[in-house]
Formats: structure tokens, sequence, C-alpha cells
């Protein structure tokens, strides 16, 4: 392939006045009268049209630039943006693409396939080879410069260790690991937790079109080889696994009783079907549909799955994806729980809120000091999962919201006869979820994430 891709994260600076968005984005207000088209809304669209006005213009003045080295030449093929929206309530263009703490919205910018066609025709020539374009699947998947170890609930203790024998041994030459013997039976240890976590959920039951196909843990290790819940930059490793799950075909076989993790990922999936609005009956029409879900995902001392976000650093990801062509067997379901599990801190300020409103809480204490360094004291908090729906359909009317308006840039831009060699593919929604099951835009407040990934189809 003679075509070289790269992308940036683009930071702009455009003189913006900073709009404020409704306040049921923000909170777990249950109504949302916010929504409807008042002054504050009109302001923040017109706002949102500035600065994706700002955007477009760098983005399509960078698009004529190019750099050659020898007979290398390289062009820009995708760029990464943002909008951030402070707890107090403001939206302004993001200074820092990595800090992702009040992170709203982002964007994924990527060439056009005619103007990828006519730079190819520029520098090589009629050539049949095309650009493969899998910025979507890595954005989506969350691209790393982290080691990333895969493996199922069926892979062997001998196929892990021949998996892992080449990080452990260049982790130990780096320096950066002393104890290469105690680095490696912790690591085969805690992916042997995860696959016992997990294993049970390869039998789940299909009969949502959601389902989970991918879960996502980050570890970390100090130079002695000893797990660690954060590491220090320039000290140990990092190291992310990656768990796949198999979608089997479905079985008229009855169902066996499910584990609670497979209950709660079971939930999970229903409970998305809310946002099919998002995903269905625009076939002829430009859009942004929703075809996978990210949730922030934490295990408890007993293993059980549930809700998190940990200062801003998730502990693992859930990654949902939405099956084509799925039969949406409702008569098969199993009965569920109307609550899921949120893990967070066991303090005064969130016991009182949780008996305010009638929250069921666990306490969940862990010994696993591998992990944690010291015992922490964590609760597993039941939020509600009507709320939960609630708040998928306000993100909904959000979702609308910040992609009405790009695809209302385009088509005066295609009516204009203008040019466009960028164009925004996807929309990458930051949500967080709430005690109660609640949702609103990423804050500081929000104790669970939830990224919607809309991704233009036309």
């Amino acid at each position: 392939m003679k075509i070289y891709t790269l992308l940036m994260s683009l930071l702009i600076s455009a003189g913006v006045s900073a709009a404020r968005i409704p306040s049921a984005w923000i909170t777990d207000t249950l109504e949302d009268p916010s929504f409807n088209k008042s002054t504050e809304m009109l302001e923040l669209e017109k706002e949102y049209d500035n600065i994706l006005d700002a955007k477009s213009q760098l983005v399509e003045r960078i698009a004529t630039k190019k750099r050659e080295r020898k007979n290398r030449k390289w062009y820009l093929q995708s760029i990464k943006s943002e909008i951030e929206i402070e707890h107090v309530g403001t939206i302004g263009i993001g200074a820092f693409a990595s800090a992702k703490v009040a992170t709203a919205v982002e964007f994924i910018w990527n060439r056009t396939k005619e103007s990828t066609k006519n730079l190819q025709q520029k520098y090589y020539g009629a050539s049949d080879a095309s650009p493969v374009d899998k910025s979507v699947e890595n954005e989506i998947n969350g691209s790393s410069d982290q080691d990333t170890i895969r493996f199922s609930s069926q892979t062997s203790t001998i196929d892990l260790e021949k998996e892992i024998a080449p990080l452990v041994e260049a982790s130990f030459k780096s320096g950066k690991i002393k104890n290469r013997k105690l680095f490696k039976s912790r690591l085969l240890s805690k992916i042997g937790e995860y696959q016992e976590v997990l294993s049970d959920l390869d039998e789940m039951p299909n009969y949502t079109p959601w389902w989970v196909y991918k879960f996502q843990f980050d570890l970390y290790f100090d130079a002695s080889g000893k797990v660690l819940p954060f590491l220090s930059v320039g000290t140990g490793i990092g190291l992310k696994l990656e768990w796949y799950r198999i979608r089997k075909k479905s079985s008229d076989k009855a169902v066996k009783e499910m584990s609670d993790n497979s209950k709660f990922i079971m939930a999970m999936a229903q409970d998305f079907e809310t946002l099919d609005k998002l995903t269905l009956g625009k076939k002829n029409k430009a859009h942004y549909g929703l075809e996978y879900l990210k949730v922030g995902i934490g295990i408890g001392a007993k293993g059980q799955l549930g809700v998190a976000k940990l200062k801003g650093h998730l502990i693992g990801s859930a990654f949902f994806r939405r099956a084509k062509n799925s039969v949406n067997n409702k008569m098969r379901r199993v009965k569920l729980n109307n609550t899921f599990p949120i893990i967070d801190a066991y303090t005064p300020e969130k016991l009182a809120y949780a008996k305010k409103h009638s929250i069921i809480v666990e306490p969940n204490i862990s010994s696993d000091k591998s992990r944690i360094g010291e015992r922490i004291r964590s609760g597993i908090y039941n939020a509600s999962r009507e709320n939960f729906r609630k708040g998928l359909k306000k993100a909904i009317k959000m979702a609308h919201f910040w992609s009405k308006i790009p695809l209302r840039r385009q088509a005066k831009r295609i009516a204009r006869g203008k040019k466009q060699h960028f164009e925004l593919k996807i929309i990458e929604l930051e949500l967080e979820v709430f005690l109660r099951g609640t949702i609103g835009v990423a804050t500081v407040e929000g104790i669970g994430v939830l990224t919607l990934f809309l991704v233009k189809q036309s």
C-alpha cells in the first residue's frame, strides 16, 4: 500500500464565547424541559455552529498541505478534535486531548474518498490499490501505545504463557521490571481472574440486537512486578488486556440460570434498545447512526461487574455493537431485576445520597493489596434501570443535537458547489452515569461513563 495515513489531535484556538448548555444535560434530572426551542437552546446551537465553522475551515486549509521526503509522499488522512463541557455548563474547545476529564464530544474528520483518490492519482498515478480507512475501528476499540494481550475464556494457561513470554522478556531487558518471575506470575494470575469473571458470559443467550463483544482492562506494574491501580509517569509498565466474545447462533434450548454478571450485561443490552432510534429508520437519508457503545466497567471484590469510573480513568471498558439483521426475540427473554450495579466509593456523602433516593448499597471491601496497594472501601450501588432508560431517551435528544448541525453544514456546502476534502466521520458523545442510573453530559460529578459512537452513514 502506497498511501500513508496519520491520526492527529487538533487543537484550535478560536474566539468563541462560552455558551451555556441546558442544566438537564449535566445533572441527573429526569425531566427535560430545556430541550425545547428556548432562547438558551438557540444560543447554544449558534455557538456550536460557530465552533464547527472554525474547525471545518481549519481542516480544509490543512487538507492542501503535504510533506515530501525523498520518494515518500505523506498526506493528512484523519484529524481528531473535541469540544469540552465544563461542570458549570459552558462549552468550549478542548485544550488537552488526553485530559478526558471534562470532554463531552469528540470528532473524527476523515479525508473524503474523492479527495483521497485524487491524491493517489497525483502522487502515484493510476492504481488498483485503495486506502483502507480503519479510523472508525481504531477509534471505537481505543488506540493505545500500551502492549496488548488478547485472550478469551477458552485460552489455556500454556497459550497465555506463550503470548506473554516476549512481553515479559522485553520488559525485563528494558529495566522497567526487575523481578521477572514475580511479574510473570502476577500477570498470569490477573488474567486468570478476568477469565474466571468473564467466562460465564460466553453462554449468555443472544435475544437482543445489542451484544457485548469485547472487554478491555488496564494493568499497571511497578519495577518489582507488583500490580498497581495507577502508574506514575516514567516508571513500571502498562498493559492492556482484551477479552473477546464470539457471538453464537441463537438456540431454542432452554435457557440456563444466568450468573449475576450475565444478567447485568443482558440488562444493559436490553436497555440499549432504547437508543435504536439513532440507528434505524433513516436508510435513504444522510445521518449519523449509532453502531457502537462503550461502557466503563469495574470489578468488585467478589468478581461482580458494575458500571464504574475512577478519577477520570476507566477501570475497564465493555464494548457493545448492534448485530445487523438480528432477530429481536422478546418472547424468550429472561426476567431480569430492575436494577444494575454501580461501583463507587463507600463514603458518608455517597451513602447519604443513596439513602435519600432509596438506593440499596452493599459494602465491598477489597483485600487485593497487589492491585490497590491497601484495603479500600467501595460499595455496590443498585441503580434504577428505569431511570437509566429514561436517561437514554435524553441521550437520543443530545445525539440528535450534536449531529444535525454537521449534516446541515455539509448540505449547504454541497448546495454551494464547494469542494470538500474532509468530512466529519465520527461523533463520539461521552456521557456520565449517576448513582440513580440517570445520565448527563460528561462532568466531574458522574461516577460511570457511557460513550456513544455515531458514525456517518452516507
